[in-house]
């Protein structure tokens, strides 16, 4: 299976061309269905539309192209041009009738008697791709994925190809199933690597599914085998094997060093073999050469600056601010914004502030910052005892809420008018009390939280002791940081 490489050429070759006349290029039909099937899939409307401008000159009288110019017109909205293009498309084609039903009951509102009734009485192998994979589209907008999984059989008979619909069914009905029942999933699996067993493609989609959303580590080794059988070189179906053998009941660590090395050896600049091959190594107590791994890749130009989040949890602690700065002249500086971006926000998810903290140095070093909130940051700052840091954003932290309001009165302890920040607290405590008895269930809880340091805070105003904001750290715990 090799889905996108050709079709992706074929878009990339078209968009090049779109700064010539129209009357100056050609397009057989097929390709330009195909280029505009692949912009659909990426959202690329300006392709689509100029797609169908070419289709109007070379084909007028292609039933498939007026097709998706109908659905286009829809997909922007425009329901009265979607239905004229409709209006003039001889017989009952499945995807006009797809588009109607769009029209009639809107993006979502399609229910399962309407699916039931648009596939009644198709002929047997005769729904193509695009109308497979728009079909699914719909069937998940309108909520109505047990459709799809009771008549599963009946479209694999009506589709050209089974397999397109066993491939584009499976992320949806993750989506959907929510109580981790992958009898189903295992089921479209299964058929679809029986359906083309020489695809290595298919079997690596089934073994980073199996490992990736089921958690079986087992059974996407047996996937990977039989990948690695059709092509011992494939560098993905290598580092899905090295991670499944290091996740295993009983992990094969050299077995798994070995799989890493041999993909990093067929392809040093990929940062999946980079991280997968630093797990591995860090695994079989290497340490010292995962972490070269690590520095050796990201010295490579086009380098991924993601591949030290993965790196950074298995490892007790890094210099992240170091090996970002001597990596990210590596990378595009057009891409340089989003990839620390991307960093520093997955760090945020893990809770990783001290790292959160190092890449928004740096990112303040390259004028990035203009894009996160002063509350944000003065939180941020405050957490990792950066203090000074914190102070310019406070200023601009302005009204205050609870939580950063909190910061600001630790930060300007000890205050020497001890009624006046009495009196202060005690208002702010009134507006806590306020959200906890009128707030929704996580605004109480940031209330309450908040209050109980208030409180403490209070206390030592009221006594007069020494205030140690090093040891007062709120929120490391209780919530999480606000981004």
């Amino acid at each position: 299976m090799n889905y996108n490489s050709d079709l992706e050429k074929l878009y990339r070759g078209f968009i090049a061309e779109m700064d010539q006349p129209l009357a100056s290029r050609y397009y057989e039909e097929d390709e330009l269905l195909d280029i505009f099937d692949y912009a659909t899939d990426i959202a690329d409307d300006a392709v689509r539309m100029e797609v169908v401008l070419m289709a109007q000159r070379l084909y007028p009288g292609s039933t498939e192209m007026a097709e998706r110019k109908a659905m286009l017109y829809w997909s922007m909205g425009n329901d009265n041009a979607a239905t004229k293009v409709i209006g003039m498309i001889p017989g009952k084609h499945f995807m006009a009738r797809l588009t109607r039903l769009r029209i009639k009951f809107g993006k979502n509102g399609i229910s399962a008697d309407d699916f039931s009734a648009l596939i009644k009485g198709v002929k047997r192998g005769t729904i193509p791709d695009e109308e497979i994979i728009q079909l699914i589209e719909a069937v998940e907008d309108s909520a109505q994925m047990q459709w799809l999984v009771d008549n599963y059989d009946k479209l694999k008979e009506l589709a050209q190809y089974p397999e397109t619909l066993m491939y584009n069914i499976v992320d949806p009905i993750l989506d959907w199933n929510s109580n981790d029942n992958f009898e189903f999933v295992n089921r479209v699996l299964d058929d679809l690597t029986m359906a083309s067993p020489y695809d290595i493609g298919y079997w690596e989609f089934a073994a980073d599914i199996v490992a990736r959303c089921e958690a079986d580590p087992e059974r996407a080794l047996g996937f990977t085998e039989y990948a690695l059988a059709i092509n011992p070189k494939s560098v993905k179906s290598l580092v899905i094997k090295a991670e499944c053998l290091l996740s295993i009941d009983k992990p094969d660590v050299p077995a798994a060093v070995k799989a890493a090395m041999e993909a990093s050896m067929l392809d040093p600049k990929s940062a999946s073999v980079c991280m997968a091959y630093a797990h591995a190594l860090y695994a079989n107590g290497q340490n010292e050469e995962a972490m070269q791994v690590v520095k050796r890749y990201l010295d490579r130009p086009g380098c991924e600056l993601s591949v030290i989040v993965p790196v950074a949890k298995i490892f007790d602690s890094l210099d992240i601010y170091s090996l970002l700065k001597s990596a990210v002249a590596n990378v595009n500086p057009d891409d340089r914004e989003h990839q620390l971006d991307t960093v520093l926000t997955k760090f945020v998810e893990y809770g990783k502030y001290e790292y959160v903290a190092q890449v928004m140095e740096l990112i303040e070093e390259l004028g990035f910052q203009a894009m996160y909130k002063p509350e944000f940051m003065v939180e941020l700052y405050f957490r990792t005892n950066r203090f000074e840091r914190a102070l310019p954003y406070l200023e601009k932290s302005y009204p205050l809420d609870n939580r950063t309001w909190l910061l600001a009165l630790i930060m300007s302890l000890p205050h020497e008018h001890k009624e006046l920040s009495l009196n202060v607290i005690d208002e702010r405590i009134e507006l806590l009390d306020t959200v906890i008895k009128r707030g929704n269930f996580a605004e109480i809880l940031e209330a309450k939280a908040i209050k109980a340091y208030v409180a403490e805070v209070r206390r030592a105003v009221n006594s007069g002791e020494k205030f140690d904001i090093a040891k007062f750290s709120p929120f490391n715990q209780d919530t999480p940081l606000r981004f």
